[in-house]
């Protein structure tokens, strides 16, 4: 039987959302690049021929920063005495591997017309929706699932699910009637509360953020402020976020562990005198005073080698270089976010204008939900979200291309 690229593209997406997380749990890895590995194999297997459609420019850029990262690496290695061990050199090809991958995929959505990509986004969203219902009826403890108690099926944590959950439904969003954005910024807010995500809660102020005008936001956050603390301690007990909101002074380890990100950075460029700790080495920075607060209070050392959000770890890892990444995809955001807020006011999901195509709505929700995993919360250069942001950058290119 053969299937369609829509059917195709619907799979691979959905493999790379899903699978990683089910593989960490079922095999009990040390992280998501494992099942991220397996993703990639078939990916590779189904996809591979798709390539000649790929942007050269884009890949060409992006080679370009790859090839201008190697005298910093070396630097970084020299100066913090660093080693190339296998380990890293298997990252470096996995991070290759990630790298065409997203290749195969982008090319596979250019392929797609407007009708094809908002059913791909309503599936994934559907299956994503359907997941966090099932985890607030039912514990599952089949597969290894057990050893989480906060899992949510396939996902092991809450902060997975919610870096997964939160970019699909924002760009799902974009393909749909304003009645029906409601709902998702709705939806994200009953997660975000009853599963004790504060990530789901900041993607339900993302969605108001991006799909109303100005004059309605504060309207909406007043809403959703006072429905909160009116049910405080009835549904949910607030100070679990309000702990996690508390920058200073506070012992929360979730709030020590991202102070602990920033404090990173600080120390990485000091120890390394700008060129970074090495890639894959964020471990070896110096432990600062946040770090052994945290040991103080658990007994161990936490998220020394994700950095807490991935901006931490690029820069830790990369240094000045690092900083300039940061700064391409800043640049990236603002003309990413730019486009979205225009497209919402221009009705894009009437599908009647075309000087917005699906392609540039895809990447530029992709890009810009992508912010939540770089600043706030993530973990690691292998995860879904970043094979998804490199899918978005080549959808861009191929956009300019045409």
């Amino acid at each position: 039987m053969k299937i369609s690229p829509s059917q195709l593209t619907f799979s691979l997406i959905s493999l790379t959302v899903f699978l990683p997380s089910f593989v960490y749990v079922y095999l009990s890895t040390t992280s998501l690049a494992h099942g991220l590995l397996v993703t990639i194999l078939i990916i590779f297997a189904t996809s591979f021929r798709c390539v000649t459609y790929a942007s050269r420019k884009t890949i060409f850029d992006i080679l370009k920063l790859a090839t201008f990262a190697v005298p910093f690496q070396i630097m970084a290695f020299y100066v913090t005495d660093g080693l190339i061990t296998g380990k890293t050199v298997l990252s470096i090809f996995l991070l290759g591997a990630v790298f065409f991958s997203s290749i195969f995929i982008a090319n596979l959505l250019v392929k797609l017309n407007f009708k094809d990509i908002k059913t791909i986004l309503k599936k994934l969203s559907i299956l994503l929706l359907f997941f966090g219902i099932f985890a607030l009826i039912f514990d599952i403890s089949l597969f290894g699932y057990g050893n989480y108690a906060k899992s949510i099926f396939p996902f092991s944590e809450p902060s997975h699910y919610a870096l997964s959950i939160g970019p699909i439904l924002f760009t799902t969003g974009f393909f749909l009637k304003p009645k029906y954005r409601n709902f998702l910024v709705l939806i994200l807010f009953i997660f975000g509360v009853t599963l004790k995500s504060l990530i789901l809660l900041v993607f339900s102020v993302f969605l108001i953020l991006y799909y109303y005008k100005a004059r309605y936001i504060p309207i909406f956050i007043s809403v959703f402020l006072s429905v909160f603390f009116l049910f405080d301690g009835v549904f949910f007990d607030a100070t679990y976020f309000i702990d996690r909101l508390s920058l200073l002074g506070g012992q929360n380890l979730s709030v020590l562990v991202y102070i602990q990100g920033w404090e990173n950075i600080l120390i990485a460029l000091e120890q390394s005198y700008g060129f970074g700790v090495g890639f894959g080495n964020i471990a070896n920075t110096l432990i600062g005073d946040t770090g052994e607060l945290i040991y103080s209070l658990s007994g161990e050392y936490k998220n020394r080698t994700d950095g807490s959000f991935l901006a931490s770890k690029l820069i830790s890892e990369f240094g000045v270089f690092g900083i300039f990444l940061i700064a391409i995809y800043i640049k990236l955001f603002l003309r990413s976010s730019r486009f979205l807020k225009a497209t919402i006011f221009a009705n894009f999901y009437l599908n009647q204008n075309s000087q917005y195509s699906a392609i540039q709505v895809l990447s530029s929700a992709f890009i810009v939900s992508f912010s939540i995993e770089l600043f706030i919360r993530g973990y690691g250069y292998f995860s879904p979200g970043v094979l998804i942001f490199l899918i978005a950058l080549f959808l861009q290119g191929s956009e300019r291309k045409t």
